[in-house]
């Protein structure tokens, strides 16, 4: 517990609330995964727990220069940005083992430090935390990790549970992995989803004006995420390429997401069928309109990933009531359940089967609509909040 103003044990929030001190960094930049859950969750405890909870952010803002940050706002968020120090500096000062102590860096102490990107930092005071560890790709699948980042999770991760309190994951499937990769007692894991952040319903002549711009004129297949290996984009590319070859669809294939790395296998092969007339959009990192537009209008949403830690991409796809594709992996069966058509990761053969389906058969893709709009019910940010909210106040009165 923190210390008042005069001096005697209490919480350290402004009026006598709980102070949580969080890590936002990944909310700088483009968003991936982890930048979607850290806003909803910020958001979401903001708005179910705002009587209750002061949320103090810190991020890397040298000199002011980003000028155009979109971060979760509130009444009860505020934000501490290191000025005079680079992110870079900072990453660097962390590989070197020189630990700044959480404090500094959000410019005061803390009931409770919540580090949504996996490493998290110490404190001075022994303040409890919880990183959020979203899978353990770089443990099962380290093919599919950048070197620096695998370096980075592999050394600074078991760090980051060793200070913690608890442990925050986003499913069971991560759990289990968790738990068997670091001796974890499950009591010590909490467990949540990532529910949509919610859905933008736009008018017809804006997604049209969207689409457009984005070269679309037609019926589409969409993937959206990062072009990198995990991701499995060369076998969507042979399903589509099968599927084109046989004059079995008169879809065009949108591949909508930022450049990842070792993406030269990806790149060659969309350049190759690009150069023979093969119908592949390529709209590159889109921001949350344009991501609505291309969910609202798809005629299917494929995600073909050799591993994941939760998927939301695949609810997103069911709250704009378009149908949903996947690869036969624990993780989606965990998420979607029967809201999805499966296929074999490795089988461009039986994913062109699925999508020549779902795009052609108007009965399997009213079926996948309602089970999906039914799948949705399982999720919710409240219960999110709700979870890690409790979690945090037992540790914080403890």
């Amino acid at each position: 517990m923190g210390k008042d103003s005069q001096g005697n044990l209490g919480r350290t929030g402004r009026g006598g609330e709980m102070r949580v001190a969080f890590d936002a960094s990944c909310l700088i930049g483009s968003k991936s995964g982890v930048a979607y859950y850290t806003e909803g969750l910020i958001l979401h405890l903001a708005k179910e727990h705002g009587e209750d909870i002061e949320l103090v952010g810190h991020y890397c803002n040298f000199l002011g220069r980003n000028k155009n940050l979109k971060l979760p706002q509130g009444p009860n968020i505020t934000y501490r940005p290191t000025k005079l120090m680079p992110v870079q500096v900072l990453n660097l000062l962390r590989r070197l083992r020189f630990w700044i102590p959480f404090e500094l860096l959000v410019k005061g102490r803390s009931d409770f430090h919540l580090f949504p990107a996996y490493i998290g930092w110490p404190s001075l005071f022994k303040t409890p935390s919880a990183p959020v560890i979203y899978d353990t790709t770089y443990l099962d699948y380290p093919e599919f990790v950048n070197k620096r980042a695998l370096h980075d999770l592999k050394t600074f991760t078991p760090k980051a549970i060793k200070r913690s309190s608890f442990v925050i994951t986003i499913s069971e499937t991560s759990a289990q992995s968790i738990s068997k990769h670091y001796r974890i007692n499950r009591s010590d894991l909490t467990i949540t989803h990532v529910p949509p952040l919610g859905i933008e319903r736009l008018a017809k002549n804006t997604v049209k004006i969207q689409l457009d711009a984005m070269g679309i004129y037609g019926p589409y297949i969409l993937f959206l995420g990062n072009l990198e290996p995990r991701k499995n984009l060369v076998t969507l590319l042979k399903a589509y390429k099968r599927l084109s070859d046989q004059d079995k669809s008169d879809h065009a294939l949108v591949i909508a997401g930022g450049k990842g790395w070792n993406n030269e296998e990806i790149q060659s092969t969309i350049n190759d069928m690009q150069s023979k007339n093969y119908k592949i959009i390529l709209p590159g990192y889109v921001d949350d309109k344009q991501r609505a537009v291309l969910f609202e209008a798809a005629s299917v949403f494929v995600l073909p990933s050799h591993y994941e830690g939760f998927g939301m991409s695949l609810l997103e796809s069911m709250s704009y009531q378009t149908p949903v594709i996947a690869s036969d992996i624990p993780i989606f069966h965990e998420v979607c359940g029967d809201a999805a058509r499966y296929f074999r990761p490795n089988s461009p053969e039986a994913l062109a089967e699925q999508i020549q389906t779902v795009t052609s058969d108007k009965k399997t893709s009213d079926q996948l609509i309602i089970n999906g709009s039914k799948n949705l019910l399982r999720f919710s940010w409240e219960d999110v909040t709700s979870t890690i909210y409790k979690r945090i106040k037992k540790e914080v009165e403890v």
